[in-house]
């Protein structure tokens, strides 16, 4: 993203013709990078830039942690310059043009939206002091996922990262490459929020496994949000001058600023030994939590489990009401445990698997669920910390 603002005087005018649905797609996927507290300034806004390169238009965002850039094709540019917009209501002009090209217009600050049957009067910022996140020094390439490679990877675990910003070693996803000798090599994907842990590892390819040592890093929440849309084959890189990473597609770039803090050794929380197994089929579980849990009254929606060998009961209990379900399982055990309910049902729906075994260890050691069928996974499992008490 080596950019550099127009002198002044330059670019604060601008006539361009743009496909409504794509410039409403470029717009969909760079706005999770502004800061949407922030209406009034650069970090809200989003820039739109023409005339740089034949018929393109490049839009970037930026939240000074996070810098998102898409390019699209349009229809004609009449006259070349850039616009800086609020982000939400240029999204939102777009999205209600109607069917259709659109023609974006720029005089100085504001800029002239018009669709087939609307038109919007949207005032902007000075486009020479956009703040563009350049990119200093030498790039390693990591990683080069193949297409839905990194959304799948991403959506499967994310369910149980923390999004606290407070939290900052716990942010988001963490990300371990461990390269094999002959050249191919695994890709754990982990996400944590301190109650709850989810765990995946694919196995890539010589051709997409980049780095030849060990590495990990870290993408925040509000990054994973952003890259969830975003289907296509991924260049994943780091800078280590600025501490910085670089997701890459053929059309899309997005820039993270990495933290300095360490993301926890997560395997520490994975229980080890055989425990005791518990096997149920997922959907008549995530169907019996739902029936019971609606007597709930507490913040976790808790719910009991009680195994015997061969059913499975679940109890919710209110201030004046319970609920009970009972359905078939095969277990070589018996266990009392008292869990979230929504954290399970999170969990046995993101290991997307007919039947699931559950592991329990004992005492208040945690439930790990680990998919019957691990599909395109080496490994997959999730953890869930019981609650205390067994009411």
């Amino acid at each position: 993203m080596d950019k550099k603002a127009r002198g002044a005087g330059e670019g604060r005018e601008m006539k361009t013709v743009m496909n409504r649905q794509n410039l409403e797609y470029g717009l969909g996927v760079i706005i999770g990078a502004v800061d949407k507290k922030k209406i009034g300034g650069y970090s809200g806004s989003i820039l739109m830039r023409t005339g740089l390169g034949g018929v393109r238009v490049e839009l970037h965002a930026t939240d000074m942690e996070m810098f998102a850039e898409v390019n699209l094709e349009c229809v004609g540019i009449a006259v070349a310059g850039d616009v800086v917009l609020p982000a939400e209501k240029f999204l939102s002009a777009i999205k209600n043009c109607g069917d259709g090209d659109v023609i974006v217009s720029a005089a100085e600050f504001n800029a002239v939206i018009e669709g087939s049957a609307v038109e919007y009067c949207i005032n902007g910022l000075d486009p020479v002091d956009y703040p563009f996140g350049i990119t200093d020094g030498e790039q390693e390439n990591l990683l080069n996922f193949p297409p839905r490679s990194l959304v799948d990877c991403m959506k499967a675990v994310k369910h149980a990262a923390c999004a606290d910003l407070s939290k900052p070693n716990i942010n988001g996803i963490n990300v371990m490459i461990t390269r094999h000798e002959s050249g191919d090599g695994l890709v754990t994907f982990s996400a944590t929020d301190g109650h709850r842990l989810s765990l995946g590892t694919i196995q890539l390819s010589a051709e997409h496994i980049l780095e030849k040592t060990q590495q990990t890093f870290t993408m925040p929440y509000k990054s994973v949000d952003l890259l969830s849309g975003i289907s296509a084959g991924m260049l994943v890189s780091r800078v280590a001058k600025q501490n910085r990473l670089c997701f890459e597609t053929g059309s899309i770039s997005v820039c993270i600023n990495q933290t300095t803090l360490e993301y926890p050794d997560v395997r520490r929380v994975i229980p080890s030994g055989d425990g005791e197994v518990i096997t149920v089929n997922s959907a008549a579980l995530i169907g019996a939590i739902g029936s019971v849990c609606v007597m709930a009254d507490d913040s976790f929606r808790s719910v009991n489990i009680d195994v015997t060998a061969d059913e499975i009961t679940l109890t919710a209990l209110g201030a004046n009401n319970t609920a009970r379900a009972k359905l078939p399982c095969l277990s070589d055990c018996a266990v009392k445990i008292r869990v979230n309910s929504c954290y399970l049902v999170q969990a046995l729906k993101a290991l997307n698997s007919e039947e699931v075994f559950i592991k329990h260890f004992g005492g208040s050691a945690p439930l790990m669920l680990i998919p019957a069928d691990h599909r395109a996974w080496n490994e997959r499992l999730e953890i869930i910390m019981p609650l205390r008490g067994n009411d």
